[in-house]
């Protein structure tokens, strides 16, 4: 069986400690649970780990970074291609010029060919028009297509 390679956006990791959305934790917890087996190989990058940083100290910023280093994530680095790649993004309209980190997150993925991207981020990552804007990046710029999905769509995959 194909392990799915998926990057991991800082979202998915905030909602493990989730106390609103207990649903949406459930799921997050599934998730890292079947990284933590192995049947996913999971990848982050620098952006992702700058932003657990900026998260203020309570407790929560230690929990998530305990959680990296148990899981172990390839940590992508940041070239200038990743930076054209979110601008085409923001350019095409798939995410708004204000949340420019949204569209590098996307832009890590595609650069390194992973099979998608996962998310809590609806408003902007995942949804129907970003996906169109994402798919036609990737064909014009010659990349292999990814997938825009939720940790709820990985859990019930039978590929897993």
């Amino acid at each position: 069986m194909v392990k799915m390679e998926l990057y991991v956006d800082t979202s998915v990791f905030g909602f493990l400690f989730e106390e609103e959305f207990i649903e949406k934790r459930r799921i997050t917890e599934k998730f890292f649970k079947k990284v933590e087996r192995g049947e996913i190989k999971v990848y982050i990058s620098e952006l992702v780990l700058l932003e657990i940083k900026r998260i203020p100290e309570n407790g929560l910023k230690m929990a998530i970074l305990e959680l990296i280093n148990r899981i172990e994530p390839e940590v992508l680095k940041f070239n200038q291609e990743i930076e054209t790649l979110a601008l085409d993004i923001i350019k095409m309209g798939g995410i708004p010029r204000k949340y420019i980190d949204d569209a590098r997150h996307i832009a890590y993925a595609i650069f390194y060919e992973v099979d998608g991207i996962i998310s809590w981020n609806m408003r902007h990552i995942v949804k129907l028009s970003t996906r169109r804007v994402v798919n036609a990046i990737c064909a014009l710029r010659g990349y292999k297509e990814i997938e825009l999905l939720t940790p709820e769509e990985v859990i019930y995959e039978s590929r897993i």
